[in-house]
């Protein structure tokens, strides 16, 4: 059994659909069987809120805990996943 965690930043606003930059992704998890684990903001600016980083698993991995973290350093938010 082949367990995969895939973590990346995508440079691509995936909080929108019409994102051309996803659609080789999106193409991509299916057919390696990966599910997203990030589903909200991970950066903010004055004007924008974007879904940069991804985390993509296999299904057969437990995962306890996954999620992002805000600080006040950056305008980029931690990725975290517990397995």
């Amino acid at each position: 059994m082949i367990m995969m965690t895939i973590l990346g930043d995508l440079n691509c606003v995936c909080l929108k659909k019409a994102c051309s930059k996803l659609k080789a992704p999106k193409k991509f998890y299916p057919g390696m069987n990966l599910k997203q684990l990030i589903t909200k903001r991970t950066r903010k600016t004055a004007n924008t809120e974007s879904l940069l980083d991804v985390t993509l698993v296999s299904p057969n991995l437990i995962v306890q805990d996954s999620g992002i973290i805000h600080r006040g350093i950056s305008d980029h938010s931690v990725v975290f996943v517990k397995n």
